[in-house]
């Protein structure tokens, strides 16, 4: 259990939190530009999908965004960013995931998860099922320690002393 929490906290570090700069972005669906980034907030525009939008902050799962019908918020799933290596908002997380990848492209599409407010956490429930699904990506101990040693990783003692 302690392995699996290193190892969501290990990539947790990894995801994007921010943009940095404002970037060049298109929709890939029609999508509302909200006043808020919440999805009960009042709708400011429909935007058809291919509209261009600059973004300028993330918060969650949203972008803040100006566009020619005004500015708000929009659904960070409903949003490709403009890529190339010379662009702002550019970070490591997209070279790392590329790494993997045969072909490449000047495109990223941006993806995430749902942001999530204090209130979403306080009524949050325990779900068993998806915790259980987890235990897919379990290894012993000895597969964990002999990874480590693979990798040049010492064992080191945390805590009381």
């Amino acid at each position: 259990m302690a392995l699996k929490a290193a190892l969501i906290a290990a990539l947790s570090c990894c995801l994007p939190a921010v943009v940095n700069a404002a970037q060049q972005a298109q929709t890939v669906t029609t999508t509302d530009l909200k006043t808020k980034p919440e999805p009960k907030a009042e709708t400011v525009a429909s935007l058809p999908a291919g509209s261009m939008l600059q973004i300028n902050d993330r918060q969650g799962g949203w972008y803040a965004a100006e566009t020619s019908q005004g500015k708000g918020w929009v659904r960070l799933l409903h949003v490709r960013l403009a890529g190339g290596s010379s662009k702002p908002g550019k970070n490591g997380v997209d070279t790392l995931v590329k790494l993997g990848s045969t072909s490449r492209t000047d495109t990223t599409v941006a993806t995430g998860i749902r942001g999530l407010t204090a209130e979403d956490l306080k009524q949050a429930k325990e779900n068993p099922r998806e915790l259980a699904k987890l235990d897919q990506f379990a290894v012993s101990d000895a597969d964990a320690r002999q990874f480590a040693a693979q990798g040049g990783v010492s064992s080191r003692t945390v805590g009381k002393e």
